[in-house]
C-alpha cells in the first residue's frame, strides 16, 4: 500500500506529512513529499522548523496560521505558498491542513500547483487587457455617439441657416415670374427657380439625418422627359461657359416629348 501511494504521488506531484503539534521534531514525510521539495528520499527527516525556514516570510505567516487554527478545531482553506526549490526554481505549492484529535497529529497534503498558478495569473493578465480593451471601446463609443449629436446638432443649424435664404431667393424668383419679362428674363428666372428646387431637393436629402445614418437615399422614379433634364443642366453651366467663350447646345435624337422612368434630381 506504501508503495502505491509513493507512486500516486509522484504521479500527481503531491505529497503529505504527519506532524504533531506538540513537538515540532516529529514529522513523517512520504517519499512524495521528499521529491516534491527537492530532498533526497533516503536522507534523514527535516525537522518542521527546518521546512518552515525554507518558506518566504509572507508565506510562512500563513501557514503557521493555518496550523495554529486548524489545531483549535477550526477548518482552514488550502493555503498557497512560494517555496524556492533546491535546483533554483520556485515553485508554488499548495498545503491543505486536517488536524486528527483522536492521533493528536496534523495531516498535510503538499500540491505543487506551479502550472496551474502561472495558468491563473495569465488569465488575469488577459483580463485585465480585456477591461482595458473594453474601456477603450467605450471611451471610442462615447466619442462617437458625441459626434453624432454634433453632427445632428449642425445638420439641425444647416438646415435653418440654407433652406431660409434659399426659400427667400424661390419666392422673390416666383414673384418675378409674375410679371411681365421678356423671352431672356424670363428664361434666365426659370433657370433660378429650377436650379433652386434642386438644390433644395439636394438638401433635403442632405440634411436628412436618418437616411444618412442609414446609408440610404431613396430614388424616387416618375416619368420625365430627357431632353427637359439635359436642357436644365445646360442652363446651369450656359453664362460660365459663355464668358469663357463656350457654346452649350442640345442636339436631340430621340421624339420630343419622350417619357422615361427617372429621378430627376439624381439624374
Amino acid at each position: 500500500a506504501k508503495e502505491r501511494l509513493d507512486r500516486a504521488q509522484q504521479a500527481t506531484a503531491t505529497g503529505s506529512f504527519e506532524i504533531a503539534p506538540h513537538d515540532l521534531r516529529e514529522v513523517v514525510w512520504s517519499r512524495g513529499l521528499f521529491l516534491l521539495m527537492g530532498h533526497a528520499p533516503d536522507g534523514p527527516m527535516p525537522a518542521a522548523r527546518d521546512v518552515l525556514g525554507e518558506i518566504p516570510g509572507q508565506f510562512r505567516r500563513r501557514v503557521k496560521r493555518a496550523f495554529r487554527l486548524v489545531v483549535r478545531g477550526r477548518a482552514q482553506s488550502p493555503v498557497e505558498f512560494r517555496y524556492r526549490h533546491p535546483d533554483g526554481r520556485e515553485r508554488v505549492l499548495r498545503v491543505t491542513l486536517d488536524y486528527r484529535p483522536d492521533a493528536r497529529v496534523v495531516v498535510g497534503v503538499v500540491q505543487d500547483v506551479t502550472e496551474r498558478s502561472l495558468a491563473r495569473a495569465e488569465i488575469g493578465r488577459v483580463n485585465q487587457e480585456l477591461k482595458a480593451a473594453n474601456r477603450e471601446l467605450e471611451t471610442a463609443r462615447d466619442a462617437a455617439l458625441s459626434s453624432a449629436r454634433a453632427k445632428s446638432q449642425f445638420l439641425a443649424t444647416m438646415s435653418h441657416e440654407l433652406r431660409t435664404p434659399l426659400n427667400a431667393v424661390l419666392g422673390m424668383t416666383s414673384i418675378l415670374l409674375d410679371n411681365a419679362l421678356d423671352d431672356e428674363s424670363r428664361t434666365v428666372a426659370e433657370t433660378i427657380r429650377s436650379s433652386g428646387e434642386t438644390l433644395l431637393r439636394v438638401l433635403n436629402d442632405i440634411l436628412d439625418f436618418s437616411k444618412i445614418d442609414a446609408g440610404k437615399v431613396d430614388v424616387e422614379p416618375v416619368a420625365a422627359d430627357p431632353d427637359a433634364i439635359v436642357r436644365d443642366v445646360l442652363s446651369l453651366y450656359r453664362a460660365r461657359a459663355e464668358e469663357r467663350g463656350l457654346a452649350l447646345n442640345l442636339v436631340a435624337t430621340g421624339d420630343d416629348g419622350d417619357r422615361v422612368m427617372a429621378d430627376p434630381v439624381r439624374l
